[in-house]
């Protein structure tokens, strides 16, 4: 058999074609009577060594080619090909090669057919458990996810017809060129995309994901075009081959196990390892062997984390299908909000299919096995979309990768969105109810994050009776339901300089009366924190900003980021603005406070402890004359939920001032407004003494927010900025 060194540039003899063998442990030979031996030129090519963009190929006589950049072998075929003059070429990614005679090998060019290839043949599954059996089913939905965007007629007809059918084909055999030139015209631009955005997710020991992911396009594309070609089948033939009786190197078993791990061959490892004595060594395999399947078969970083300058993603629009045959079905992540339960009973109501998925609150951030999880479950489920109250890092992730729209409703303010280059994602629709929130990461390059305030069960809340009894009890001239916010920020200030410690008290002061503008977030740069570093300053503030940090942590002295002490400081302004306000109210007028915690200045207040959100807070807020709500400082315009729950429950708001109440909001109208302590109690005053006006108010909130903010018509109006309104039943 003639092996070629490059570069090629034959000139046309007896030679019709050149035909590449892609092996990397033995070299196959073809039978020495074979017409296909006769006339074509041989080039074996081993890929010995990977990096992240590179293979360096050998021919079969171990010389070595000059490495190109690649996408997988097909590349390097390619490479070799386009600098040949041969008419055809064939290629075998297996010891196969089509059995023909020599004149079916001549009547082939005569005819000038466009491919000689063996028999397809049936295999026992179909092709995407077939590519499951070998990658986790991660791979495949990437490639799933990457035709439905860049090639959908391939992407239907992938799902429609070819991962389902039980056709395995093997790509071996001859092609004229044009044939497989199409096909590398319409495979790169696909695999640049792929490379762009996939394939750095993976870990090192994953990165061959584009070579193996160009033999299963390939079989798509050839399906996809097969009545378009004039194809001659042929039987598979018999093929010698210098294969030794064992693949493995080494002088003993320990060895050959640790070669095969280091060359990725897991399956024939993982063979020899139940084989092996349960010593230490092999112990030590096992481990090492579980350690390397793990990384190999589920990427340890996401790609957020590898990459520096994050490029842009592609634009992506869901387009509504025509019709509708069945319940539209979403997934909801649940964890302990209020507002979950609601949720679902408006999507029920709105007719979808709920599945729920419990997830533990705070875990908003990379965690490979919550990320394990969601994928299995949504490879097994297909929903038209994942909807979670918070956004959900991961959640986004896996979304993503499955090509399925991801709403998010965010709750806090700051939203716990750690890295925000998870919301580039074009399958994430993230809605914020603070406007402030949504502009800032609007400027951060986030362009797919709206506006939409919370929302509250008005129907539910209509429907709640309670007998005279409890109606006394839950009666009172002004309440407040809600958190304090202590906070051991002036403790912590103790371990500061005097200059230190009154610059922290000066900036509180004049925030103080500042209502939607925070002047923390300009003023704490990263030059005051290292002003301010102190161990055991450092110590309660990260304590108390990172419930999940230990004192033994050995970050616990590191100095503060910006965000934590500014979470405290707003904290601590709140807390003060809390203090006075129900300290000078509750002289005056019966003031019931429900909180879990309690102050010295509370003399004259009646402290009640904690109440339900379900079950008893909507009768405070009903059978009260003016309900209390003072906004946590950290939420910058938004409306917090205690301002619509009190409304929606036929409760007067009296409220400092929000930006976002001038979309639907008047004082005075249907709310009262304070902007500062001595407005608050001027209007407590005035209404609590003006029963005809205080209830007109109190009417036209409750009509508000029964128009505007109840359930239903929120997340109507998400789901068509969403591109989601088709799924929605006709009105």
């Amino acid at each position: 058999m003639k092996t070629e060194t490059l570069p090629i540039s034959p000139t046309q003899n007896s030679k019709n074609f050149i035909y590449f063998l892609f092996s990397e442990k033995y070299t196959p030979a073809l039978p020495e009577k074979s017409p296909i031996a006769a006339n074509c030129v041989t080039l074996q090519l081993n890929a010995k060594q990977y990096s992240s963009h590179h293979c360096l190929y050998t021919d079969s006589m171990g010389v070595s080619i000059e490495p190109f950049y690649h996408y997988g072998n097909v590349s390097g075929l390619y490479w070799i090909w386009k600098n040949s003059d041969y008419p055809y070429v064939g290629f075998s990614l297996t010891d196969t090669f089509p059995n023909v005679s020599e004149k079916d090998f001549a009547d082939f060019f005569a005819e000038s057919k466009d491919v000689l290839m063996i028999e397809k043949k049936l295999c026992r599954c179909p092709l995407q458990e077939n590519y499951r059996s070998q990658y986790y089913g991660y791979d495949f939905r990437m490639m799933l996810s990457l035709l439905n965007r860049y090639a959908p007629e391939y992407y239907a007809f992938a799902t429609e017809k070819v991962f389902i059918r039980h056709d395995f084909l093997e790509p071996t055999g001859i092609f004229k060129r044009q044939v497989f030139d199409d096909f590398c015209t319409w495979l790169f631009p696909l695999l640049e995309e792929c490379e762009a955005h996939i394939a750095s997710k993976f870990s090192s020991f994953q990165n061959r994901f584009l070579e193996h992911l160009t033999y299963y396009l390939f079989i798509l594309y050839f399906l996809y075009n097969e009545e378009n070609l004039q194809i001659q089948y042929a039987e598979r033939a018999e093929v010698n081959s210098n294969k030794p009786d064992s693949v493995f190197e080494g002088t003993d078993l320990y060895s050959d196990i640790v070669s095969l791990i280091l060359n990725h061959d897991l399956e024939n490892a993982q063979n020899l390892l139940e084989k092996g004595d349960k010593d230490k060594n092999y112990e030590q395999l096992h481990n090492l062997f579980a350690q390397y399947d793990k990384e190999r078969r589920y990427h340890k970083t996401t790609i957020m984390e590898q990459w520096e300058n994050w490029p842009a993603l592609p634009e992506h629009k869901l387009t509504a299908p025509t019709t509708r045959r069945r319940k539209p079905k979403i997934l909801i992540f649940e964890w302990e909000s209020v507002s979950h339960k609601e949720s679902v009973a408006a999507f029920k109501q709105l007719g979808f299919e709920i599945s729920t998925y419990r997830t533990p609150y705070g875990n908003w951030l990379y965690d490979e096995a919550f990320l394990v999880q969601i994928n299995r479950h949504l490879d097994l489920n297909h929903f038209d979309f994942v909807f979670s109250l918070n956004f959900f890092a991961m959640v986004a992730e896996a979304c993503y990768v499955h090509d399925t729209p991801y709403i998010a409703w965010t709750y806090d303010s700051p939203s716990p969105i750690g890295d925000i280059r998870y919301l580039k994602y074009p399958t994430n629709h993230v809605f914020m109810f603070d406007s402030a929130d949504v502009d800032e990461y609007h400027l951060k390059g986030c362009t797919d994050v709206r506006y939409m305030p919370l929302a509250v069960n008005v129907k539910r809340y209509d429907t709640m009776r309670c007998n005279l009894k409890d109606q006394e009890k839950y009666s009172s001239e002004i309440s407040f339901v809600g958190r304090l916010y202590d906070t051991k920020l002036p403790q912590a200030m103790g371990y500061l300089t005097d200059y230190q410690k009154a610059y922290l008290n000066a900036l509180v002061d004049y925030q103080q009366p500042l209502y939607g503008y925070s002047v923390f977030t300009n003023i704490l740069s990263i030059d005051l924190m290292k002003w301010l570093d102190n161990p055991d300053f450092n110590k309660m503030i990260n304590l108390e900003a990172n419930t999940k940090m230990k004192e033994d942590d050995p970050d616990v002295l590191a100095t503060p980021s910006a965000g934590s002490l500014g979470l405290l400081l707003n904290k601590l302004v709140t807390n003060r603005e809390r203090l006075l306000l129900i300290s000078l109210l509750s002289k005056y007028h019966q003031f019931k406070l429900y909180s879990t915690s309690t102050h010295e200045l509370f003399q004259n207040t009646i402290e009640c402890g904690i109440i339900d959100y379900y079950t008893e807070m909507p009768f405070v807020f009903r059978y009260s004359k003016m309900n209390l709500n003072m906004t946590l400082r950290c939420i910058r315009t938004g409306i917090p939920l205690r301002c619509l729950d009190i409304m929606g429950c036929h409760g007067l708001l009296l409220t400092n001032y929000q930006k976002d109440f001038d979309e639907h909001f008047r004082d005075q109208e249907n709310l009262l407004i304070y902007n500062s302590i001595e407005e608050a109690y001027e209007k407590a005053q005035y209404y609590l003494t003006h029963e005809t006006e205080r209830q007109k108010i109190a009417d036209r909130g409750y009509e508000t927010v029964k128009k505007y903010y109840n359930y239903p018509t929120v997340l109507k109006e998400m789901l068509t900025l969403s591109g989601l309104g088709h799924l929605l039943p006709q009105e």
